[in-house]
C-alpha cells in the first residue's frame, strides 16, 4: 500500500500509462488529497481521452465530490469527473454551463454533459436558453426535448457550425418536419453568396427523407414544399431548385417577394455595415426558366413585385411598346431606373412616384437630388432615409440634415462630417435614436461633456465613446450615477468588464441594473453591500450568483425574498435552490416560502 503522496506523484510521472494500478494501492487517506485526484483525472484524459474510465472517483469522500471549487477545477482536468459528483452539484446550473466550456477546452467529445443530472437536462427554460446562447448540443437533453420543436429550432439557429450534428439528434419526427429541415439547410451556410455543399453536408442532407437531392454541379431541391420555405428565408436560393422549379410561377413569385422586400428594407438594415449604395441579392428573376423569361403576363407580375426582374426578361419583350420602362412606372416607380433622362429630371413625375416610396429618388437626376424643395417634401412627408439619396450639399445643410433626424436619430448617418462634428446635430440624433452615437465624429467621442451627455440618455453609447473616457473611472461614476435616461445593463460588457473588480464602480452599476451584478469579480459577488445594492433594485436573482458564503447568509437570503413584491414562486423556488442546505431547510425561511403558495 502507498502511503505518501510524493511517491504517488512520482510513479504518476514515471508511469504514466500505469497510473491505474498507483491508484490501486493506494491508501485511502490519499483519496482525499485533490492534487492527487486532479492529476490522475488529467492523466485519465492524456492516455484514454475520450475512452476515460474515472470510477476511481467513487473512492474520492462525498464531502470532496460535494465541494463546488473542487468540482469545477476537476471537470477541467476531465469532463468525466462531473458523473461522480455529488446529487447536488450536478444540477448546479452554473456547473453545467461550465461543464461546455470545459468540453471545448479539453477537446473532448460532448458526452461528458451526461454527467449534468438528468433533472437539468429536461429542464425547458435551462435548455433552451443554453441551446441558442451557448451552443449546448442536443445530443445531451432529455427525451422529452428532442421532441421539442421550439427547442430544436433554437439549437439549430443558435450555433450554425452544429446544426447538422443537432438535426441528427433530433427526434425521428422533428426530422421529418420541415421547418426544422429549411432552419437546418439554411443554418449549414448562412453566407448566400457564397453556398459551398461538401460531401459531408451532401451525406447529411441526404438523410432528410422528405428531399431528394443530388450532386452534380450543386445540390438541387426537387421538392416544391420545401422550396417555398426555401425562398421565404431568401429567394437567391431559388438557384438551388430543380430546372421543373425554376419554371413554377408560383414558386418563382414568392422568391422574387423576398428579394424585393430585402431591397425595400436593405437601408436599416445595413446601415451599421455602409453608408454607401444600399447592397442587394441579384432578384430571383435571373434564376427563372427562359419560358418564364418571355412570358409576357408573368414577366408584368414578376417586374410589380421587384423591378430588377426587368433586367431578366427577354430581348424580345423589351423591344414591344408596353414594356417600355416608363410605361411600367405605374406597375412599378422603382423603374425610374430604367428611364430615360427627361423622366429621371421631371420634378413633377419624381416628386408623384416618390410619393409612393421615397427611395425611388436614387434614381432622379442629379439635379432634381439636389433640390431642396423636392428633398424636404420627401422626407417630412414621406421618410427621413431620402438623405441617404441627396446631393452632398444637401447632405451638409442643417435644415435638411435636422428635418431628416427628426424621422429617425439614424439618418445622421447620411450626413456630411461637418454636421457629424456638430454637438447639437448629434445630441439631437442620439436623442432619437441612441445608436446614433456610433456616427459621431472622433472628436465629440473624445469630448467629455458631449459623452457624458450621450452616456446619461442611454448608457447602451458607452460603446461608442473614446476608449480614454471608457477607462476613466470618475468620468464613468459621475455619467453612470446620472439615472434619468435608459439602463440597458450591459455596461460591464461595454467596458470589456475592465472594471468588474472595482467596488465604487460597482456599486453605481448595479444600482442602475441590478443584473450586471453577475457579470463582476468573484471578490465583488462575496460583498455583502454589493450584493444588497443589485437585489435592492429589482434584482432578488442576483443572490443565483453570490459568493457560497454569502448563500449561507440568513439575512441576506431573507431579503432577497421579500424585498421585490412582484417575486414569484418560480423565482423564488429558484432562488432558495441556491442557497445552501442549512437555509435551504431553515425554519424561518421556510415561513416565508409559505407566502409564495
Amino acid at each position: 500500500m502507498i502511503t505518501s503522496k510524493e511517491e504517488v506523484l512520482n510513479k504518476f510521472e514515471s508511469q504514466p500509462d500505469g497510473f491505474h494500478d498507483v491508484l490501486d494501492e493506494m491508501s485511502e487517506e490519499l483519496y482525499r488529497d485533490k492534487d492527487i485526484i486532479l492529476k490522475a483525472l488529467d492523466l485519465e484524459h492524456k492516455v484514454f481521452g475520450e475512452y476515460s474510465d474515472t470510477d476511481f472517483m467513487d473512492k474520492v469522500p462525498i464531502e470532496i465530490r460535494n465541494d463546488k471549487d473542487f468540482i469545477m477545477e476537476a471537470i477541467f482536468h476531465n469532463t468525466w469527473a462531473l458523473c461522480h459528483a455529488s446529487d447536488r452539484l450536478r444540477e448546479d446550473k452554473e456547473i453545467a454551463r461550465a461543464m461546455l466550456s470545459a468540453c471545448l477546452e479539453l477537446d473532448s467529445n460532448y458526452e461528458g454533459l451526461l454527467g449534468v443530472s438528468p433533472k437539468l437536462l429536461d429542464d425547458r427554460e435551462f435548455i433552451m436558453k443554453e441551446v441558442y446562447e451557448s451552443g449546448w448540443p442536443i445530443q445531451c437533453i432529455s427525451e422529452r426535448l428532442l421532441d421539442d420543436k421550439e427547442v430544436v429550432l433554437k439549437a439549430l439557429l443558435g450555433d450554425p457550425g452544429i446544426a447538422s450534428y443537432n438535426y441528427s439528434y433530433a427526434s425521428p419526427r422533428l426530422q421529418k418536419d420541415v421547418d426544422v429541415q429549411v432552419v437546418t439547410l439554411l443554418s449549414l451556410d448562412k453566407m448566400v453568396e457564397d453556398i459551398v455543399f461538401d460531401d459531408k453536408i451532401v451525406d447529411f442532407a441526404n438523410t432528410i427523407d422528405y428531399l431528394k437531392l443530388e450532386q452534380k454541379d450543386g445540390i438541387y431541391v426537387s421538392k416544391k414544399d420545401i422550396m417555398m420555405n426555401v425562398v421565404k428565408y431568401n429567394g437567391d436560393f431559388l438557384d438551388l431548385a430543380i430546372d421543373e422549379l425554376k419554371n413554377d410561377r408560383e414558386l418563382v413569385l414568392e422568391a422574387l417577394k423576398q428579394t424585393s422586400q430585402f431591397y425595400r428594407n436593405a437601408i436599416p438594415k445595413h446601415r451599421y455595415l455602409s453608408s454607401g449604395p444600399i447592397y442587394k441579392y441579384p432578384t430571383a428573376m435571373k434564376f427563372a426558366s427562359d419560358a418564364l423569361k418571355t412570358d409576357s403576363e408573368f414577366a408584368l407580375d414578376a417586374i410589380k413585385i421587384d423591378f430588377e426582374a426587368y433586367e431578366f426578361i427577354s430581348d424580345e419583350l423589351k423591344s414591344k411598346e408596353s414594356f417600355k420602362p416608363e410605361k411600367l412606372l405605374e406597375l412599378n416607380p422603382f423603374m425610374l431606373k430604367y428611364c430615360s433622362f427627361d423622366f429621371k429630371n421631371n420634378k413633377k413625375l419624381v416628386t408623384d412616384l416618390i410619393v409612393k416610396d421615397e427611395l425611388v429618388l436614387q434614381f432622379a437626376s442629379d439635379e432634381l437630388r439636389n433640390d431642396k424643395e423636392l428633398l424636404l417634401k420627401a422626407i417630412k412627408e414621406i421618410q427621413g432615409d431620402a438623405l441617404c439619396f441627396a446631393s452632398d450639399t444637401l447632405k451638409d445643410d442643417d435644415e435638411v440634415v435636422k428635418a431628416a433626424v427628426l424621422t429617425g436619430g439614424m439618418n445622421i448617418d447620411y450626413a456630411s462630417d461637418r454636421l457629424k462634428d456638430d454637438k447639437d446635430m448629434m445630441l439631437l440624433a442620439v436623442q432619437y435614436d441612441s445608436s446614433a452615437a456610433v456616427y459621431a465624429s472622433d472628436r465629440l467621442k473624445k469630448d467629455k461633456n458631449f459623452a457624458k451627455k450621450v452616456v446619461v440618455m442611454n448608457d447602451i453609447t458607452l460603446q461608442f465613446i473614446d476608449d480614454k473616457l471608457k477607462n476613466d473611472k470618475q468620468f464613468l461614476i459621475e455619467a453612470l450615477s446620472d439615472t434619468s435616461g435608459i439602463a440597458n445593463g450591459q455596461v460591464l460588457f461595454d467596458l470589456n468588464y475592465d472594471f468588474s473588480d472595482d467596488k465604487d464602480l460597482a456599486m453605481v452599476i448595479v444600482r442602475r441594473h441590478g443584473a450586471e451584478f453577475e457579470d463582476l469579480s468573484d471578490e465583488l459577488r462575496d460583498d455583502k453591500e454589493v450584493a444588497v445594492a443589485a437585489i435592492k433594485n429589482d434584482y432578488p436573482l442576483a443572490f443565483e450568483y453570490v459568493s457560497d458564503r454569502l448563500k449561507d447568509d440568513k439575512e441576506l437570503l431573507t431579503f432577497a425574498l421579500i424585498e421585490n413584491e412582484v417575486l414569484d414562486l418560480e423565482q423564488a423556488n429558484e432562488i432558495l435552490s441556491c442557497a445552501s442546505e442549512r437555509l435551504q431547510n431553515d425554519k424561518d425561511i421556510l415561513e416565508i416560502m409559505k407566502k409564495f403558495k
